[in-house]
């Protein structure tokens, strides 16, 4: 018996000691995630109030006298539109339809207000002798524009040409359009006709109403000897895009000039828009407004700046 006893007291002790006896803990809880703080909130940036559109409502030709002007430093009258005689006319006749003080348009690719006509000024192209243009507070404190208008009204049939249309992406030629270009040169003036034809513009504008715009394409064609001179320089445009068609509108054999449709305008109001024409040479420019009659592009006043 008393091994026995002993048996039992050595079980228990055993038993006592096995890892497996031992009471079973649970597992230790997971840490508690603390939140990100929140950031705080962005300050609001304060925003320019938008600009209200400009009110362009009112008569337009034929019902009403208007002036179109370029603008360089000052409004420089291209021509205009004289309703109690019923016809268009160009340059400084133009300056005595519009009122001393006259509320006008002044617009450009990225901007368009309104400013009141001041006294006479001379335009930045100008050298020497009486001005021949017209200031404005705006243009007098240095702001610049392209174009104006008399009255404002007159802005909603004006059309002005982008600056883009004389990058080089946009104004490489087709072949076809190439072969048009040289067809007429060779006509015009057979001694460039095989010189080097590079494009300067190409653009495309809506004369008459009839959703068929028309193409333009301006080039020169360079000297064979001096690459930075021109034999011949030509602005041409196709009716309704027809190059069989293709006419010229203004051309010129001097070494350095350049010409550009810069936008065109309704000014009498017979749905056939007349086209707003500059011409750069180095050291100076000038802008000119023609009417298309029939194949003819015919000018309604000489280059401005003297050109």
């Amino acid at each position: 018996m008393p091994r026995l006893r002993s048996y039992a007291l050595a079980t228990t002790i055993g038993l006592a000691a096995s890892p497996f006896a031992a009471c079973k803990q649970d597992p230790p809880p997971p840490p508690v995630e603390t939140p990100a703080p929140t950031p705080p909130a962005p300050v609001p940036v304060p925003q320019e109030p938008a600009k209200p559109r400009i009110d362009l409502s009112g008569p337009v030709p034929p019902e009403t006298s208007a002036v179109f002007f370029s603008v360089d430093g000052a409004m420089t009258p291209l021509a205009c539109f004289d309703a109690e005689k019923k016809r268009l006319v160009g340059g400084q006749a133009c300056k005595k339809l519009m009122p001393d003080g006259a509320e006008v348009l002044l617009s450009s690719e990225f901007s368009t207000e309104l400013d009141k006509a001041g006294g006479a000024k001379a335009a930045m192209c100008e050298v020497g002798g009486k001005p021949q243009s017209i200031g404005t507070p705006r243009l007098d404190g240095g702001a610049a524009f392209d174009w104006a208008a008399w009255p404002k009204s007159l802005g909603r049939v004006v059309e002005a040409v982008k600056a883009e249309t004389r990058k080089d992406r946009n104004k490489q030629l087709s072949p076809d359009e190439v072969a048009a270009v040289k067809a007429v040169i060779a006509k015009l003036a057979p001694r460039a006709a095989k010189g080097e034809l590079r494009p300067y513009q190409k653009a495309t504008l809506e004369l008459g109403g009839d959703d068929r715009p028309e193409l333009f394409l301006s080039v020169v064609v360079a000297h064979p000897t001096d690459p930075d001179r021109n034999l011949f320089a030509g602005l041409f445009y196709a009716p309704g895009g027809d190059l069989a068609s293709l006419k010229p509108i203004h051309t010129s054999t001097k070494p350095d000039d350049f010409i550009a449709l810069e936008g065109a305008v309704d000014l009498d109001g017979d749905g056939q828009r007349e086209l707003w024409v500059s011409l750069a040479f180095d050291g100076g420019a000038g802008d000119r407004v023609f009417r298309i009659d029939g194949d003819k592009a015919n000018p309604l006043a000489p280059w401005t700046c003297g050109v």
